[in-house]
């Protein structure tokens, strides 16, 4: 099944904080969820919400709300962030056990 983000080089950034241990994801995450509300077009208030939070943890990135947060916002971002985002990831220190 065919994700959002397939389509982006965001996506094989995204895939790899399924693996990473979350001491070193966090502060990743964290200044993504700043690049996002830094955006100005208010994407967690006004989008966020809309997605359900999947009590059942069915999605990997379901069982962290910065991780859902990141992922649903993202999902509702214009290309102009998206490619924001994927040149901070191009050149934040990934752990080499995540790498791609």
């Amino acid at each position: 099944m065919k994700r959002w983000y397939d389509d982006h080089r965001i996506g094989i950034h995204l895939d790899k904080f399924k693996t990473m241990q979350k001491k070193d994801r966090d502060p990743i995450i964290n200044h993504i969820l700043q690049l996002i509300q830094n955006d100005g077009r208010h994407l967690i208030d006004k989008n966020v919400w809309k997605f359900p939070l999947d009590e059942t943890g069915r999605r990997w990135y379901d069982n962290d709300p910065s991780l859902w947060m990141v992922f649903h916002g993202l999902e509702c971002a214009e290309k102009e962030l998206l490619d924001n985002v994927a040149d901070y990831l191009d050149n934040v220190n990934i752990p080499a056990q995540v790498r791609q």
